[in-house]
């Protein structure tokens, strides 16, 4: 395994700049494969409302795109480590650690079209071309140390090969330069102010200058700090970024991602969320703050005060009002969550329909339940709890060949293939319909 790391790094070390990038194709391939092993070694942020916020903001942002090379898709990895990368594929990876040091929506949104340009641009794809001879499983591997550092990093790649890899994908003065210049043109398209660059950057580097010793893994993929300030301060004289509604909805909810985030995250929460509160009684942020703690440590009741009092501060905000319905439904009160979710419906957004349907299936309404379990599936929703519900509710109404669907659905996607084939098999005798047959026997030949 080791010489055939060797090899690797060796290619990369003496790829030609000017090399051709991989084909759209492999690039897509290489990324699914580089999600598959990421997904092995670290734990993803299990929070729709802000996967939801996230993916909104990034189909905001490339919606200004003049070409698109791929269907980009964003994730956060729940790791203290301060990073955010580009995979191939347009694969684009943010950690807790830098979603909690961030101030600003701005300053968000600049890594964010900063890791969009790197993706425009195909630098990585251009390093990694002749890599795709040795297999992309592997290369994938390897790719998912260099990239993120850390527990990651070690656990592929050791020592100096550690060192080797990061130098050698790490991205030059002129990639960086140009991801900057572009990253730039991209906040100005979409209303913010591009200025929020120079803020985080700056911030990078006083944590790095304050502790030599535990550089940030982003500036190990994203180096010369001081050199791209230096060139942003001079590109950004007289550039502002323009208001409207869209820019002013992702700002006034950014600060109530960051605290759910740091709630669910961050070891410092248990003490500087109660303080903040102590600070500012009637703040909603800090209100939200302390009912997810609460929540966390299955204290429903004082989570439900906390969060009552800072939805009666703030009615439409959509991430204190999830919060509330998900402790009414916990504390077995589905009208309540109801008649909070209902004011929501609307939005669009595919969590308020899932806890909407939950909260019917718990008031035994189950066919109104169907109904909002199977518009999410038409959605391409695949939260694994949605099957199971289904598979519930199917069977509290008798139908038990689509109850033994659903649940087959479920335990395939739980990774456990015999109670899948049971159930499947169990389906496929209950039922007559020609169409329900073909759908069980695909998954059966899967």
């Amino acid at each position: 395994m080791i010489k055939k790391i060797l090899v690797i790094i060796i290619l990369i070390i003496f790829i030609p700049s000017y090399l051709q990038a991989l084909s759209i194709e492999d690039e897509e391939q290489l990324g699914r494969q580089f999600l598959e092993e990421i997904q092995k070694r670290y734990e993803f942020l299990d929070d729709d409302l802000c996967l939801w916020y996230i993916r909104d903001l990034g189909r905001y942002l490339t919606s200004f795109l003049s070409i698109r090379h791929f269907n980009y898709q964003f994730y956060i990895i729940k790791a203290n480590e301060i990073n955010a990368f580009a995979a191939p594929g347009g694969k684009i990876f943010l950690f807790t650690g830098l979603l909690n040091v961030l101030r600003s929506c701005d300053e968000l949104v600049s890594v964010l079209c900063h890791e969009i340009a790197h993706v425009s641009l195909r630098h990585l794809s251009k390093r990694i071309d002749r890599e795709k001879k040795i297999g992309f499983a592997t290369l994938a591997g390897v790719l998912v140390g260099a990239l993120v550092g850390g527990k990651a990093s070690s656990a592929v790649i050791t020592g100096s090969l550690a060192a080797g890899m990061h130098l050698r994908l790490s991205f030059s003065r002129t990639e960086e330069i140009e991801a900057d210049t572009l990253g730039v043109e991209y906040m100005e398209k979409s209303g913010f102010d591009p200025k929020a660059t120079l803020k985080i950057l700056k911030t990078l580097r006083d944590l790095q200058m304050m502790n030599p010793q535990d550089i940030p893994p982003y500036l190990l993929t994203h180096p010369l700090p001081q050199e791209r300030i230096s060139h942003l301060e001079s590109m950004l004289q007289g550039k502002e970024g323009r208001a409207s509604a869209e820019v002013g909805r992702f700002r006034g909810l950014f600060p109530y991602l960051k605290v759910i985030v740091k709630a669910g995250t961050s070891d410092d929460a248990q003490r500087e969320i109660p303080s903040l509160l102590k600070e500012s009684p009637n703040d909603p942020k800090s209100l939200l703050g302390m009912g997810v703690l609460k929540i966390k440590y299955s204290e429903f009741q004082d989570a439900s005060q906390f969060l009552l009092k800072a939805y009666s501060l703030d009615k439409d905000n959509v991430f204190i009002a999830v919060e509330l319905a998900k402790v009414y439904q916990l504390m077995g009160m589905p009208d309540k969550a109801i008649g909070i979710l209902d004011g929501f419906k609307d939005h669009n957004i595919p969590l308020i329909t899932y806890l909407l349907a939950y909260s019917y299936q718990q008031e035994e309404e189950y066919s109104k339940a169907i109904f909002l379990y199977k518009r999410l599936l038409s959605y391409s929703y695949k939260k694994k709890e949605l099957f199971y519900n289904m598979g519930i509710c199917y069977g509290r109404e008798n139908r038990l060949a689509l109850a033994h669907y659903y649940f087959g659905l479920y335990f395939k996607l739980l990774g456990n293939p015999s109670k899948a084939i049971f159930h499947l098999k169990k389906a496929l005798k209950l039922t007559n319909n020609m169409a329900l047959r073909k759908k069980i026997q695909k998954e059966l030949k899967r």
